[in-house]
């Protein structure tokens, strides 16, 4: 002090910067928090393959620590499964509700034969994604036994038309000349089930 002035360098204080109490928890990237000093405030963010739930801001300290704050991320839950190739009617999988980094398998359904399968998994995009296996699955229908096609008199059917009617597929009943439904109805349609019976009501 000199002559009633003040004179010199002034001080500079410079906040500390936070490494106690960081966010943490499933799914939580707390890359925002780093480098925070006394008084500044970060809000975490969740990574690849979570979603964001409760959140709140965490505000550094003169201790050197976070306030404890809310950090929620979710684990994704994939859609439906879309990849054309494996979502047929004849074939099933395990995939509904299948969360991030989950796995599922895809193979014939029930009344189809095939050997082949493949594996998936659930993304960080939400989306399916092949992890092995086959990149197409041929799944053959299982056809009905001659034993299920309709034996009563005067009836006709197309169920051995071009071979035995398959899985999924389905065959046509009529009266024949002479006879007649009791409905009235001149036909009536039958089909082949994944237990390889022949489903239907003949009127």
């Amino acid at each position: 002090c000199s002559e009633g002035v003040l004179s010199g360098t002034p001080m500079v204080c410079d906040g500390s910067v936070c490494e106690i109490n960081k966010p943490r928890g499933r799914g939580v990237d707390a890359t925002p928090c780093n480098g925070k000093k006394t008084g500044e405030a970060c809000t975490p963010t969740c990574k690849v393959g979570y979603q964001r739930g409760s959140f709140t801001d965490c505000t550094c300290q003169a201790s050197g620590s976070f306030t404890d704050c809310s950090t929620e991320c979710k684990r994704l839950t994939c859609n439906s499964l879309a990849i054309s190739a494996y979502n047929q009617a004849s074939m099933q999988n395990n995939c509904n509700s299948k969360k991030y980094g989950q796995r599922c398998i895809v193979s014939c359904a029930n009344g189809y034969t095939g050997s082949d399968q493949a594996r998936l998994v659930c993304t960080g995009t939400g989306e399916f994604q092949k992890k092995d296996g086959a990149d197409a699955i041929a799944c053959t229908a299982i056809a009905c036994s001659t034993k299920e096609h309709p034996t009563s008199l005067g009836l006709s059917h197309t169920c051995a038309d071009n071979g035995n009617v398959a899985t999924g597929q389905s065959c046509i009943v009529r009266p024949n000349p002479g006879f007649s439904f009791i409905d009235g109805s001149t036909s009536a349609t039958l089909t082949c089930n994944e237990n390889g019976r022949i489903t239907g009501t003949i009127p």
